[in-house]
Parts: structure tokens; C-alpha cells; sequence
């Protein structure tokens, strides 16, 4: 469960991290042209990345409970299976393949950190490239201002 730092709402994970690649996704093809657009772009990067890195912590915990219940399962199957007098390939084999459930929400929860990890690393290039940009633009500004009557 995720905590919505703008409203306080509670959200399943899943809704959350739907929210927030949406919110990444609108800034994938921006290209804010005057220094106003830059600066509202670089703010809604910079709300984002903190969203992102709260998301993060909580998906982090998430997964590692979710790695805790699949170890915990597996040991308690490899035990049942051991029992038989099988190799331990194959107790491996079918203590995973019982617990595909526990294996598939450990894949889905590591996929997703690094989908999260990945998209603030783009995020923060283009926040980094506009930062340039509008530091560029600041003395043409700033001339045409004075040329103005």
C-alpha cells in the first residue's frame, strides 16, 4: 500500500505505480520553449522524482516481504520434497513450481523497482537538460526585456 503525498489517499501499489508512470509518460515528449514552460516543467520533474523515490522506499519494503514469504514457502516445501529422496534440482523444481505464486509476485515487485529506477534516471536527465536549456535562454531573456520600450 501506497501513501498519496498529495492527498493522504491509500492505494494499492499497482494503482499508485499506474499513476506515477503516467505522470512520467507526460513528460517524455514535453519540450517547453520559453523560460515560464521550463520552470513548470522542472518543478513538475522535480514533484515527480520525489513521489518516485517515496514509491520507491515503499516497493523496497514491499519486495522484501515478498522475498521473506517465498523463502520462507520454499523452505518449508524443499523440506516436503526432500523427504521423497529426490535430487535437489528437481525439489528445487517443484518447490518453486508450488509456490509459483509467491515466485510471480517477486518477479512482478523486482520488475517494477526497476521500471521506478530507471524511469527517475530518465527523469532526472531531462530535468538536467532543460536545466541547461533555460540557462541558456536567461541572457536572450534578459536582452530582449531591456530592448523593449
Amino acid at each position: 500500500m501506497i501513501t498519496d503525498s498529495n492527498t493522504g489517499e491509500v492505494r494499492p501499489a499497482a494503482v499508485a505505480w499506474a499513476d506515477l508512470r503516467a505522470r512520467a509518460e507526460r513528460h517524455r515528449l514535453t519540450n517547453p520553449d520559453t523560460p515560464p514552460e521550463i520552470d513548470q516543467e522542472l518543478r513538475e520533474i522535480e514533484a515527480l522524482g520525489f513521489d518516485l523515490a517515496d514509491f520507491q522506499a515503499q516497493l523496497a519494503t514491499d519486495l522484501d516481504e515478498a522475498k521473506r514469504v517465498l523463502n520462507a514457502r520454499l523452505s518449508v516445501l524443499s523440506a516436503k520434497y526432500e523427504l521423497k529422496g529426490r535430487t535437489q534440482t528437481m525439489v528445487n523444481r517443484l518447490a518453486e513450481a508450488e509456490a509459483a505464486v509467491e515466485v510471480s509476485e517477486v518477479a512482478r515487485l523486482t520488475v517494477i523497482v526497476d521500471h521506478a529506477r530507471r524511469i527517475a534516471r530518465a527523469l532526472s536527465s531531462k530535468h538536467i537538460g532543460l536545466q541547461n536549456t533555460n540557462k541558456g535562454l536567461q541572457p536572450l531573456a534578459a536582452a530582449a526585456h531591456r530592448r523593449s520600450p
